[in-house]
């Protein structure tokens, strides 16, 4: 293989995989409301967790994945009991 030719797949090579990780970055919206089981009264001022995660492959070739931790958010219930977090 020539000199010119290697250079040239990895340096092709190095581009796919640093473009990768952006390509699977998405914002989520997620509404909710927080009620009491069988009553459906709203809770206010209740706090809440939310988290996204992305899967990170951890072997050569696909043989593991590892959930990793993108984005977090802690917030409370309005007087409705509703909540609304935008996380990346």
């Amino acid at each position: 293989m020539s000199k010119t030719l290697r250079t040239t797949l990895i340096l092709s090579l190095i581009l796919v995989l640093s473009g990768c990780e952006d390509m699977f970055q998405k914002t989520v919206t997620i509404h909710g409301i927080v009620v009491i089981e069988g009553t459906d009264i709203p809770v206010s001022g209740l706090t809440v967790y939310c988290e996204t995660y992305y899967m990170m492959e951890t072997w050569l070739f696909g043989h593991g994945f590892t959930p990793k931790s993108r984005d977090y958010a802690k917030l409370e219930t309005d007087e409705n009991g509703k909540f609304t977090a935008v996380l990346n």
